[in-house]
């Protein structure tokens, strides 16, 4: 296993070597002053820009308006209620609230009275 592994270790890094020798060799050196210099483009990072549609209604209205919506519900749990809204299989008691286990006396300390 071990042998393999090393096998594939080698052939991995002589085929890196090997690219990056050849990619060594397209490009001119670092050090040539005549070297040919690909032409720089550019492109604009607003160059597929499109503005954002703009609502008829100012932020407030539009928070009122989802407020409301909200309140008719009967809240924020109301509106897992609501027709449409998906619960993903999981089962929520709506209806009644969940009993509340009885306060635990709080331990007393060890070295009161020291």
């Amino acid at each position: 296993m071990k042998q393999l592994f090393s096998l594939t270790l080698a052939a991995g890094i002589a085929l890196a070597a090997l690219s990056l020798a050849a990619v060594a060799q397209s490009q001119p050196a670092p050090q040539e002053a005549q070297a040919s210099v690909p032409a720089t483009t550019y492109r604009s990072a607003f160059a597929g820009y499109r503005p954002a549609a703009e609502d008829d209604a100012t932020p407030d209205q539009t928070w009122r308006a989802l407020n409301e919506k909200v309140g008719k519900a009967g809240g924020h749990m109301g509106m897992m209620k609501m027709e449409g809204h998906k619960k993903d299989g999981h089962k929520m008691p709506m209806d009644k609230p969940s009993p509340q286990p009885a306060p635990q006396p709080a331990p007393q300390h060890q070295h009161e009275g020291h």
